[in-house]
C-alpha cells in the first residue's frame, strides 16, 4: 500500500489585530510629530501605550498652548509699553474705569454716573483723560480719545465739566504742542464739543491757554501735508467759532491778538 506524501498545509496568516494596528500606526503618527520623550522615562522603565486618542489630544491641547501664549504675549504688551503722561501710567494701575474693546469703549460704569473729580493720580479723572491725548503709544491716545467723547456727551456733563475744565489746561495745550497731527485735530474737535456744550460756561482761562498752540499750527504751517493742512484751518475755524459764542465779549479780543485777521461770527452791535 503505498503512501502518498500529503502536501504541508500553508499556516494561514491571521490579519493583525486591532491593537497592534493602533501601535503600528501610533508608531508613524509619534514619529511624524516628533514628540520627545520624557528624560526621565527610562528611568521608570517601559512606558504604556498610549491609544491615538490621547496623542490626538496631546497635539491639539499643543497647537492650543502656541496660539495662547501668542495672544497672551499681544494682550500683556500693554504692560510693558511706557506712558509718557498719567493717564497711562494710571491705566496700568487700573484706576481708569474703562478699557478698549473692539468696536469702542468698555464702561466699568457708565460716564452718566461718574465723578469727574474723583481724583486719580493726584488730578481729576478728567483731566486724566486729557492729559492721554498727549500719548502716542497704541492704545492709550485711543482709549484717552474715545473715553473723552464718552464724557463729554454722557448725561450730565455740562455740570460736571464746569468744575474740572480750568484744571485740564495744561492737558490741552500740552496735547496741541505735541507734534501729532492726529492728537491735534483729536484735541481741537474735542474742545468745540466742549464749547459747544458749555456755551457760556466755556472758560476763558482755558482759552487763552490753547490759543497759542492752534495759532501757531495755522500760521506756521506745519509740515502735515496739503490735506492736513485744509483739515486743521477748518477745525480751528470751527473751535474759534464755537469758543467765541462760548465765552462772550472776552473771547474775541483774545482771539484776535493771536489770530489778526479773525471775523467775529456773531453780530455786532450797531
Amino acid at each position: 500500500m503505498s503512501t502518498s506524501k500529503s502536501s504541508p498545509q500553508k499556516q494561514a496568516i491571521s490579519p493583525p489585530s486591532s491593537k497592534l494596528r493602533d501601535s503600528q500606526y501610533l508608531k508613524s503618527v509619534t514619529k511624524s510629530l516628533q514628540v520627545t520623550k520624557d528624560p526621565l522615562s527610562a528611568k521608570k522603565g517601559p512606558t504604556t501605550t498610549t491609544n491615538l486618542r490621547d496623542v490626538a489630544v496631546a497635539a491639539e491641547c499643543d497647537r492650543k498652548r502656541g496660539s495662547a501664549k501668542k495672544s497672551s504675549a499681544s494682550d500683556a504688551s500693554i504692560w510693558t509699553k511706557k506712558a509718557i503722561t498719567l493717564f497711562g501710567e494710571c491705566y496700568k494701575r487700573g484706576d481708569i474705569p474703562c478699557r478698549l474693546v473692539h468696536g469702542g469703549v468698555e464702561w466699568m460704569k457708565a460716564p452718566a454716573f461718574l465723578d469727574y473729580e474723583m481724583k486719580v493720580g493726584g488730578t481729576s479723572l478728567f483731566a486724566a483723560f486729557v492729559a492721554g491725548l498727549s500719548e502716542t503709544m497704541h492704545p492709550y491716545p485711543t482709549l484717552a480719545r474715545l473715553g473723552l467723547i464718552d464724557l463729554v456727551g454722557a448725561e450730565g456733563a455740562r455740570e460736571k465739566i464746569e468744575k474740572v475744565q480750568d484744571g485740564c489746561a495744561s492737558g490741552f495745550r500740552a496735547a496741541l504742542m505735541n507734534g501729532d497731527k492726529d492728537a491735534f485735530l483729536a484735541t481741537l474737535k474735542l474742545l468745540t464739543k466742549m464749547a459747544a456744550l458749555l456755551e457760556i460756561q466755556f472758560s476763558a482761562a482755558l482759552l487763552r491757554a490753547v490759543l497759542a498752540p492752534i495759532a501757531y499750527r495755522c500760521i506756521a504751517k506745519a509740515t502735515w501735508g496739503k490735506q492736513a493742512e485744509v483739515e486743521v484751518q477748518q477745525a480751528a475755524a470751527d473751535f474759534l467759532a464755537a469758543a467765541e459764542r462760548s465765552v462772550g465779549p472776552l473771547a474775541l479780543p483774545a482771539i484776535k491778538a493771536k489770530f489778526p485777521f479773525y471775523e467775529s461770527s456773531l453780530k455786532q452791535p450797531a
